[in-house]
């Protein structure tokens, strides 16, 4: 399985970075933006994902859950149609099969209280910096069935983030994977984020909650560049 690759290469300290079309330097060019059709509202959405591996995109399961159309865009403006391979609605993960984008597998690392790290290419604020405020395991409603609790490990964050952000890479100063985005604290300006570790336990999972579209309207989905710089987007 290519996660036992991921650990190999993380125990071995090599930061590894990103192939798209062409050969990548920077993490950021893995960041994409997740466009969505809800089933009601007819409005669209945009939350935050990332290439992890070689045609495999993350993202939270809430950005595309109950939706009737969902596109994701790269970094280059280039629109996919994703196949959903697995979605968790405990851990409120999803992961995406997108053939045609290219990446080398992202390594791990579990973080520390004090440490440095990123959101990478949050669809509504773009790259944030902030440190690990705590370890933590969250307990939360399950997406779709708010009368039942789940629990997973995650990190709170100093990071600063907006409606948008959720399923946006936490990475650290290596570019290490550490979490993925998916809240903001109600009780101050900390945010949330689910582990890597948990990241890891859904990438060679398969299945798909079945959900029906009802009295859906015309409306379609607008697939059009999203200028990351603006958080109005």
């Amino acid at each position: 399985m290519w996660w036992r690759i991921l650990a190999v290469t993380c125990a071995l300290g090599l930061a590894v970075a990103a192939v798209l079309t062409a050969p990548a330097t920077v993490v950021g060019q893995r960041g994409v933006v997740v466009a969505a059709l809800p089933c009601r509202p007819s409005l669209q959405t945009a939350s935050s994902g990332f290439v992890v591996d070689d045609e495999l995109v993350v993202t939270v399961a809430h950005a595309i859950y109950e939706s009737r159309d969902f596109a994701i865009r790269d970094v280059t403006g280039r629109w996919y149609r994703p196949e959903i391979v697995h979605m968790d609605l405990d851990l409120d993960l999803a992961v995406l099969r997108v053939p045609g984008l290219r990446a080398r597998p992202m390594t791990t690392r579990r973080a520390l209280p004090e440490d440095l790290v990123r959101m990478v290419q949050g669809a509504a604020s773009g790259t944030s910096e902030g440190v690990v405020l705590r370890r933590v395991r969250l307990t939360t409603e399950t997406i779709g069935d708010l009368s039942r609790k789940t629990e997973r490990s995650g990190y709170e964050l100093s990071v600063a983030i907006q409606g948008g952000d959720s399923g946006a890479a936490v990475v650290d100063t290596y570019d290490n994977l550490i979490g993925v985005v998916f809240a903001r604290s109600r009780r101050s300006e900390a945010s949330w984020a689910t582990s890597a570790s948990e990241v890891l336990g859904v990438l060679d999972q398969q299945g798909i909650p079945h959900w029906q579209c009802e009295n859906s309207s015309e409306v379609e989905l607008i697939l059009e560049p999203l200028n990351l710089e603006d958080p109005s987007e």
